[in-house]
């Protein structure tokens, strides 16, 4: 392995013990709930997904089938899933979060937008801007092509829409070239006739 590669994937592993470390992810349980993040992460995915088959989950989070067996066991005797039949096969059950896995999962969920509010609030806006864009260039690189095939909805602007384009326009130009807020006014100017058009 050369010295460059082996440089490259020892930064990589530091970041990894720095984000798994921020945010907790090595606790026996998240959120200081009683599930971990594995459970957690299943208890979203048939929230979002619902309905969804044990199989479906496998291939999606990659799991072990007997491992994610075990783990929709314990929700169903604790009332947070409930498995349907499906009327073509027999063999398969759709899952879904009971009225008791939702109101957990919408609990958790709350709890992980406090915990990363907690940890952006003292970054100012255009750094907090700076690191989603990082973390969407990371997701983007490491996915596969098959996974990399989002749905986008192309809509009409709104209230707000332009002045946000002027105004990533003119921090990316700052950055990239250089230039001042007299190429700022120039882009709104012809921004303004777009909107009056």
């Amino acid at each position: 392995m050369s010295a460059g590669k082996l440089d490259r994937i020892e930064k990589i592993r530091r970041f990894n013990r720095f984000y798994t470390n921020s945010l907790g992810l090595l606790d026996k349980t998240l959120l200081k709930s009683h599930y971990s993040l594995t459970e957690v992460r299943i208890m979203f995915e048939i929230n979002r997904l619902s309905p969804i088959t044990a199989s479906e989950l496998v291939k999606l989070l990659n799991l072990d089938p007997a491992y994610l067996s075990r783990i929709l066991s314990g929700f169903e005797e604790n009332n947070l899933i409930r498995k349907e039949k499906l009327r073509t096969d027999k063999r398969k059950q759709h899952l879904s979060l009971t009225l008791k896995g939702k109101e957990l999962i919408s609990k958790l969920q709350e709890k992980a937008n406090e915990q990363i509010e907690k940890i952006i609030a003292n970054i100012n806006h255009e750094d907090q801007n700076r690191l989603v864009n990082a973390m969407l260039t990371i997701e983007r690189i490491l996915k596969s092509d098959t996974e990399s095939a989002e749905f986008y909805s192309i809509r009409s602007h709104k209230s707000g829409d332009i002045g946000y384009i002027i105004y990533r326009h003119g921090v990316i130009y700052s950055i990239e070239n250089q230039l001042d807020e007299s190429f700022e006014a120039y882009v709104a100017k012809y921004m303004s006739e777009f909107i009056e058009n």
